[in-house]
């Protein structure tokens, strides 16, 4: 994990509504069996992830992340938190 201005700000926003955040490096079976898993980049914000492939390109999983209430939630708020 690399440190960053997004990152953190989306952490805090987390934490606030009671949020659980988990950080750590994870292997990728415990990613493709992970309820929803996101980006965050400076410059999309908060970037879904849809698909988890292993190197070979066999897809390990797909993800509703984009339609899952608590990213919903998540992407709402850092939304108002940069726009004002």
């Amino acid at each position: 994990m690399l440190p960053g201005v997004v990152r953190e700000v989306v952490i805090e926003l987390a934490r606030t509504v009671g949020m659980p955040v988990n950080e750590g490096v994870f292997r990728l079976p415990t990613l493709a069996n992970a309820e929803l898993v996101f980006l965050t980049s400076g410059a999309l914000g908060l970037a879904p992830v849809q698909q988890l492939f292993d190197a070979t390109g066999q897809r390990l999983a797909e993800f509703a992340t984009k339609d899952h209430p608590v990213f919903r939630r998540l992407s709402e708020r850092f939304h108002t938190f940069v726009c004002g």
